[in-house]
Order: C-alpha cells, then sequence, then structure tokens
C-alpha cells in the first residue's frame, strides 16, 4: 500500500467510495461512524466502521451493498477490501460493522503452486 505518513490526520471527513472487485464504482458512503485506520508501512493495513440501516427514518443508500469481498476507496489513501459485514441490531436499530484490509489481503486467497504437472 502506498501511502503518505506525513499527514495522519485529516481536517475534513474522508470520502469513502464502494467498489466492485473489478473497481466499478457503486456508492459513495456518506453515513459512516467510527471509522478508524491502521496504517502499516510492511504490514497489511486495515479500517473499521460502522454503518446505520436507517438514518431520519429513511434507508441509508448504499446499506445493503456493503457485502464481503467489495473494497472501499478511501482518497488519498488507498483501496480496502471488505472481509464479511457483521450486522447488528437491538430490535430498534440496525447496524453494519465493516472491517477491510488493503489491497495486499486479496493474495492470501490465490493459490498457487511452484511445481509443475507433467
Amino acid at each position: 500500500m502506498v501511502t503518505s505518513f506525513s499527514n495522519k490526520t485529516w481536517p475534513d471527513k474522508p470520502v469513502l467510495i464502494l467498489r466492485d472487485p473489478d473497481g466499478t464504482a457503486v456508492q459513495t458512503l456518506g453515513y459512516v461512524k467510527g471509522l478508524t485506520a491502521d496504517y502499516c508501512f510492511n504490514e497489511l493495513s486495515s479500517i473499521e466502521f460502522d454503518v446505520p440501516a436507517y438514518v431520519d427514518g429513511e434507508a441509508t443508500p448504499g446499506y445493503e451493498l456493503l457485502v464481503g469481498l467489495r473494497t472501499v476507496e478511501i482518497n488519498g489513501v488507498g483501496s480496502f477490501v471488505l472481509v464479511q459485514p457483521k450486522t447488528t441490531g437491538d430490535g430498534v436499530s440496525e447496524m453494519k460493522h465493516c472491517k477491510g484490509y488493503s489491497q495486499e489481503h486479496e493474495l492470501s486467497r490465490k493459490k498457487f503452486s511452484l511445481t509443475e504437472n507433467v
């Protein structure tokens, strides 16, 4: 992941863009709560955030689109692969807790053999 580590705080709220695995933009996530990020230079970086199902009685745009293997791009920082967002609710409100890892996480799902089949 290529990130400038000189600026760890943003004066404005970062823009999160939900994308399909092929890179097509799906939705801008505007109602993100509790965004935390752990940027690592030589390891997997991660982000965590919550998205409510309803805001002011209206369904949150993009809530149903938050599923595993979609990517979330933070402008100026990088892309993160979502890992099975968890839905929690108390009967009155519902929220998805999302955790994502930097793009290098996709390499953990690839399998290859170093031996040649004859």
